[in-house]
Parts: C-alpha cells; sequence; structure tokens
C-alpha cells in the first residue's frame, strides 16, 4: 500500500538560511565555512528563504567557484547565480 503525505514547507529566515547551507555543507564533508557571510545574506535574499531557491543558488556559485578554482564562495558569485537563474 501507498501512502500519500503532503506538507508544505515555508519560507525559511536568514538565520535558518545560513544555518540550513551550513548543515548541507557538513554532509557534503565541509567543516568549515565556505561561503562568505555577505554571500549567504545574498542567497536568502534572492531565494527569499525558499529551499529549493537556496540550493540552486548555492550549487550554481560552487560550480562557478569550482571552474574559477576559488577556496571561498562571495557576493560576486551569488550575483552571478542570481542572473543565471534570473532571480533579480
Amino acid at each position: 500500500q501507498r501512502i500519500g503525505l503532503f506538507y508544505s514547507l515555508g519560507p525559511l529566515s536568514e538565520a535558518e538560511t545560513l544555518e540550513y547551507v551550513k548543515f548541507r555543507l557538513q554532509i557534503g564533508g565541509r567543516d568549515n565555512s565556505l561561503f562568505t557571510e555577505e554571500a549567504l545574506s545574498l542567497v536568502h535574499k534572492y531565494s527569499e528563504g525558499i529551499p529549493r531557491l537556496i540550493n540552486s543558488i548555492a550549487t550554481t556559485a560552487l560550480l562557478g567557484g569550482l571552474g574559477s578554482e576559488l577556496d571561498n564562495i562571495g557576493a560576486d558569485l551569488i550575483n552571478d547565480a542570481a542572473n543565471e537563474l534570473m532571480l533579480n
């Protein structure tokens, strides 16, 4: 048998967004912060706290940082990711 369950998750606050990104990075094996504080603040601004958009912005920025061999993800990469995803 199959059980149907629906749940609606509201937008995360800025503090919750920061913790969410931190948690996701820890699950991926990252112990220290990869995003600058300004970058994380922009992730929240562009995503409006919506987890699916948080993931999309962060992933796009991470891929940009990987291509440029950067150690940290800063505001410029978040702005670029938001532009690429047409969020601004």
